[in-house]
């Protein structure tokens, strides 16, 4: 899983390096060394756990977690899940928390959240274990338990806040607040954010109790819901080439071409994150333009080039997060959440937009419109409502804050797409008069 829009997600990347912490703990528990040559013959291996009685043999135990640890290095954990699962069961209800915990870790990769309930649950039980237990809060949050989670971020904060950094103190606190917030528990979650910023002053600097992104804050930067998006002289390119850009989304669409979400799963939960809900068509993200799509949207990537908020580098960096074209599928729910920064905004232009959903940032509401832009901070808690019956489609852009742009100097731009078109000047000029009214197209 990646970070948020991402948010982290995209706001799952700091969970994972925690993640990856309890794996390294859990390997040092297993393995003495990892071998050599990780790739062991699967299915003698798997023949050999079948056929085990009784105590597991310690050895076989080595050569699980060390195939499993080689595929986990090759990012193959659907393999390393199905060298772990057949080890654990053939240990005969032993625990064996260095197995326990690379399964439970390769279930997260995979969205596998039952199974890794059934993991991390049992080391939880057997070791309270501040890595163990804040992915397990992670899995609880996941599958909707939200007392139990909630529960367990309290016991972290309350317990173990000096074996975290700020950055990691934060995400635990942001995900005790969004928590709460998704129980209904609003009144509770202001609570909490005032209860831990005055104990710990020197880590919490938010000021807002809707505004906590976890990774990255910046003091002092204007901090509102909502903004004017004609102030953004970069979102009037795409305003102009709007009928271009709807064309080549109605030939994917009509072309059948796939749509997959890249990160942020956690925030479709219940019966209906089978449906893929929320999908998305990535173009740009962290400096490099998706080619296999761009070839898709060539006069889109290109128009990107020309938006330096977007694409550009401040200070050396790109902004963080993405560009990419976003379906949202009816009687669908976006749980709240916030983005992982305050330096840069979030754009959102209306490309097919039916009645029926619906936009809260903080305690405000906005909809979407053919053609126009939104323009909010993903800083601030937000989530979605799709009550209407036909997918909502947008382009999502994440751009540089002017504030930060004021502090820091003006977008430069480094880039040239490959094999896509999408290079500076190479948008076709007869779009330049383009209408806006959709019923032209």
């Amino acid at each position: 899983t990646t970070s948020a829009r991402r948010d982290t997600p995209r706001t799952m990347g700091l969970q994972l390096q925690l993640v990856s912490v309890g794996c390294v703990l859990g390997m040092a528990l297993l393995l003495p060394s990892l071998a050599e040559d990780g790739s062991t013959d699967a299915a003698a291996l798997h023949q050999a756990l079948a056929q085990t009685s009784g105590e597991l043999d310690p050895e076989l135990v080595q050569q699980a977690g060390d195939h499993a640890a080689w595929l986990m290095d090759e990012h193959r954990y659907s393999e390393a899940l199905d060298v772990l699962l057949p080890a654990v069961d053939a240990a005969r209800g032993t625990v064996h928390p260095g197995l326990r915990r690379l399964a439970g870790f390769c279930a997260v990769e995979v969205q596998e959240f039952e199974i890794a309930f059934e993991h991390l649950g049992a080391l939880v039980e057997l070791s309270r274990n501040p890595v163990t237990v804040f992915t397990y809060s992670q899995v609880l949050e996941m599958l909707g338990k939200y007392d139990e989670a909630i529960d367990e971020f309290q016991y972290l904060l309350n317990n173990h806040a000096q074996l975290f950094d700020q950055h990691q103190f934060l995400y635990i606190l942001n995900r005790l607040i969004a928590t709460l917030r998704r129980d209904g528990r609003t009144e509770e979650a202001a609570a909490a954010f005032w209860q831990y910023k005055h104990a710990h002053p020197d880590s919490v600097t938010w000021t807002d109790t809707y505004q906590t992104p976890a990774e990255d804050y910046v003091a002092g930067l204007t901090a509102k819901p909502f903004w004017e998006p004609r102030q953004f002289v970069d979102l009037f390119l795409l305003d102009n080439h709007y009928v271009l850009i709807r064309r080549e989304l109605e030939a994917f669409i009509a072309a059948d071409k796939p749509w997959q979400l890249h990160g942020d799963h956690q925030l479709v939960q219940g019966a209906q994150a089978a449906t893929d809900p929320w999908t998305e068509v990535l173009l740009f993200e962290s400096g490099k333009f998706d080619d296999g799509n761009c070839a898709s949207f060539p006069q889109l990537c290109s128009l990107l080039l020309k938006m330096t908020t977007v694409t550009g580098q401040v200070g050396g960096e790109f902004v963080s997060g993405q560009v990419t074209l976003l379906k949202l599928k009816s009687g669908s729910h976006i749980a709240p959440h916030n983005g992982p920064t305050n330096k840069r905004l979030t754009g959102h232009l209306g490309l097919i937009v039916p009645e029926g959903p619906v936009l809260r940032v903080a305690n405000t509401t906005r909809e979407w419109s053919e053609a126009e832009w939104l323009v909010f901070d993903d800083s601030f808690e937000h989530e979605v409502w799709h009550n209407g019956t036909e997918p909502r489609y947008v382009l999502y852009c994440s751009f540089w804050h002017p504030d930060w742009i004021a502090q820091h100097g003006a977008p430069v731009q480094v880039l040239r797409a490959k094999g896509t078109g999408a290079q500076p000047g190479n948008v076709a000029e007869e779009t330049e008069e383009a209408p806006h009214d959709p019923a032209e197209l």
